[in-house]
């Protein structure tokens, strides 16, 4: 449901985009593998609906949730379907630092503002009726709301002349994990060269 819109600054062809795991996932108390293989599976199809409209990046930035990176039990050692899809595609996944969601601040701005904004003040009477209004609603925010990050310009705005990669609606996402590509992990390293390269979840 979020509108993804590249950081300030960042010509056509180097987007970096941003995510996090309020963009795709609808929470549940209860998360098997079964389950989460489910949604990973629906936020790649979202994700590669995204990048149909408004064009591939050259980098895409996620938090270190299972759904993105993978490592869901027993298949530990795989990588996520969207990992396949971006190493396919030939778009760097970039991993933020470990419970630090605030690198991904421009997306998290923007769910804070349409929780509040849009989701907490409407009713809505079916999925159907949410999706209709959630769409109104991007168009109406794309046009007239501005973030300082943007030099008080709407995204809209931001997006005008740049140059898009529209992915083709015949793409075909990959069945299995690519064998080039790059996969950037932002890692704070401690005094004594200790790192932490995993969530563990």
């Amino acid at each position: 449901m979020r509108k993804w819109v590249p950081r300030d600054g960042e010509g056509p062809g180097s987007e970096t985009w941003a995510a996090s795991r309020s963009t795709v996932l609808h929470r549940s108390p209860t998360r098997t593998p079964a389950k989460l293989e489910r949604l990973i599976l629906e936020a790649r199809s979202r994700l590669v609906g995204i990048w149909t409209r408004v064009g591939v990046p050259a980098v895409a930035q996620f938090d270190n949730h299972a759904t993105f990176r993978g490592g869901i039990p027993p298949a530990w050692q795989h990588f996520s379907p969207i990992m396949a899809t971006c190493l396919d595609l030939e778009v760097t996944a970039r991993f933020i630092p470990l419970r630090e969601p605030w690198r991904n601040g421009i997306v998290e701005h923007f769910y804070d503002m349409w929780h509040k904004s849009f989701f907490r003040t409407g009713v809505f009477t079916s999925i159907d009726h949410l999706r209709a209004e959630n769409t109104a609603f991007i168009e109406f925010h794309n046009t007239h709301h501005r973030y300082p990050v943007h030099g008080g310009t709407s995204p809209d705005q931001i997006w005008q002349g740049r140059l898009h990669r529209p992915l083709s609606t015949a793409y075909r996402r990959p069945d299995r994990l690519p064998a080039p590509g790059r996969i950037e992990v932002i890692r704070f390293i401690w005094s004594n060269g200790a790192t932490t390269c995993s969530t563990g979840t």
